[in-house]
């Protein structure tokens, strides 16, 4: 039995080293995965910050292509950087810093490269942008352009993306769709839920209420009055990179006239011409992000609470010393003067400046035809397929109510001076049937009349992949349903689905659609009205534009660059093209 003594002691020592083995094996898995998830997240923070070099920078070259508008890309990189080879900042994070540079890659493209840093992670993000030269303008060079006022209570969200590279998707978005004014004295109100992600300017007054937030500037000949609370159900996906819920404005506020902040925070810095009121809320800050200079100017009075909140100052100063009390000179926003003072000098092609740059009233009466027949389907077998040059109609007599005419492409000419071969009917109605374009055909169709398709269960407007439909409209359209497309523009540059109308009367234009709509609108005398419960796709010039709804709008960039108003005096711009990661 003594001989026995001590087993057990070996025993416990021999399992308490097995068991100290795999503590300490699982320690170091411990310390591994702890070290991989915190490189990553350093590698994500790099990234995200990378990511605000490219806006910061875009904004600087977008600036600076104002000021010049006739550079050359290396005019713009020289102007853009000064003296220094990089263009530095910093997210509100610690230890989060960008350096960006510009250059030109070997497809003759702008490169815009921002290097990322977050402690050891390290990111790099290459912007690509062409610049599009003067020539041929766009009418779509913006989202919403309503020449007489542009008003949004929608709970969507309206932002931009380039559809030659997918089709629209909240990751791919972009902030690009702005939202203007063109004649004088026309104002921008927006309410709802929707948050802008892109600038805004008016020629008149600019307001937001509610939830309508703008990642962007906000600039007005007239007053601006922004009233937002702050955005507490606002997830972060929801908003770019950096943003939190108590940003009304990510941008600058530029006002010609007075500006009132009511409630929370402005992203960049306030430019008003007279007077300047500040709310008294305690999350109200202007937050001068960039440092640009004072974070307010104002050239009339101030007025701020009895008891001034301790955010209300810079560098030591309250906002109430005479320092900030100092004219800003604020350019205007480029406006139509009234039909009085306009001489024979005035460009009616240039579409920042003429609602109706394409003279829409002397194609379309050249385009009417005495002798029109109505085509009116109601029938789910009565279909119409179209081709360029030719179609075929339902074999079936029609039903009461229906009318199938016959139908003869004759060629006209395109505002932009092309012959093509185009269809030409009265009114046309889908009230149960169906109008298809063919794949890979571009159809022209004139409607003498009003143009309406319905909710009715078998009414249907389909275009087939690599085919476009334009319609040339004198009448009111009336469109209830989502129409069967792609997006963007097929290979020849049209884009899937455009509507001109010349129509004078109110709401000429409703698309109160139950799915996804795409369409390039051009109606410069009446009324666009969006109340979609899908997402609506394009780019909408109208008189004025009103936006309801819960789907959403989404500019594409890509119709800035149809070159379909012929002018000497089209803007030069900047066309996005794609991303790089490295």
């Amino acid at each position: 039995m003594n001989r026995q003594k001590g087993f057990t002691l070996l025993s416990v020592m021999i399992l308490t080293t097995m068991t100290s083995i795999i503590v300490l094996s699982s320690l170091r898995d411990n310390f591994i995965q702890e070290r991989l998830t915190g490189n990553y997240q350093k590698k994500m923070n790099a990234r995200l910050v990378s990511e605000k070099g490219i806006f910061e920078t875009h904004k600087r070259v977008i600036e600076e292509l104002s000021i010049n508008p006739d550079a050359t890309i290396a005019e713009l990189i020289n102007d853009t950087l000064g003296e220094n080879p990089y263009i530095t900042g910093s997210a509100e994070t610690d230890n989060m810093s960008y350096a960006a540079q510009l250059g030109v890659n070997s497809d003759g493209l702008l490169e815009l490269s921002s290097d990322g840093k977050r402690f050891e992670g390290a990111n790099n993000t290459v912007a690509l942008f062409e610049l599009v030269n003067k020539g041929a303008a766009s009418a779509f060079s913006s989202g919403l352009i309503g020449c007489e006022g542009v008003t949004s209570t929608a709970g969507g969200r309206i932002d931009a993306y380039n559809s030659s590279l997918g089709a629209y998707s909240r990751e791919t978005s972009i902030p690009a769709s702005a939202t203007t004014t063109i004649h004088q004295d026309s104002h921008v109100t927006l309410s709802g839920g929707a948050s802008v992600w892109g600038d805004v300017s008016a020629t008149g007054n600019i307001k937001l209420s509610g939830g309508a937030t703008v990642y962007g500037d906000v600039h007005a000949n007239g007053n601006i009055t922004i009233d937002v609370g702050p955005q507490n159900g606002r997830k972060s996906d929801e908003m770019p990179e950096g943003e939190t819920i108590y940003i009304s404005v990510s941008g600058d506020v530029l006002s010609n006239g007075d500006v009132t902040l009511a409630q929370t925070q402005i992203g960049g810095v306030i430019r008003a011409e007279k007077n300047l009121t500040l709310g008294s809320g305690r999350l109200n800050e202007v937050l001068n992000r960039d440092n640009n200079g004072k974070d307010i100017m104002y050239g009339g009075i101030l007025t701020t609470p009895n008891s001034l909140p301790s955010q209300y100052h810079q560098d030591g100063l309250l906002y109430t010393d005479p320092t900030f009390n100092v004219l800003p000179n604020v350019p205007t926003v480029p406006s139509r003067l009234p039909d009085s003072e306009i001489d024979e000098n005035f460009d009616t092609t240039d579409p920042a400046k003429n609602c109706d740059p394409i003279g829409i009233d002397n194609n379309m009466s050249e385009y009417k035809e005495l002798g029109l027949e109505s085509l009116a389907l109601r029938s789910e077998n009565s279909i119409y397929m179209l081709y360029d040059r030719s179609y075929t109609a339902p074999s079936q007599a029609p039903v009461w109510g229906e009318s199938f005419p016959s139908l003869s492409a004759r060629n006209e000419q395109l505002p932009t001076g092309e012959s093509v071969p185009m269809f030409k009917v009265k009114d046309l109605l889908l009230n149960g049937g169906a109008l298809k374009v063919a794949a890979n055909n571009d159809v022209y169709l004139f409607v003498d009349g009003d143009f309406t398709l319905t909710t009715s269960g078998s009414s249907k407007l389909e275009i087939e992949d690599g085919a476009s439909l334009t319609l040339f409209v004198t009448g009111k359209v009336h469109i209830q349903k989502g129409v069967v497309q792609t997006e963007g523009l097929t290979d020849s540059g049209n884009p899937v689905f455009s509507i001109y109308s010349s129509y004078q009367g109110e709401d000429g234009v409703k698309v109160n659609a139950t799915g996804d709509f795409y369409a390039a609108i051009y109606a410069p005398k009446t009324d666009a009205l969006i109340k979609a419960s899908g997402s609506t796709m394009g780019s909408i010039r109208a008189k004025t534009v009103s936006i309801d709804g819960a789907g959403g709008f989404h500019y594409d960039t890509k119709l800035g660059e149809i070159g379909n108003v012929s002018t000497c005096c089209g803007a030069t711009k900047l066309v996005f093209k794609g991303w790089r990661y490295l």
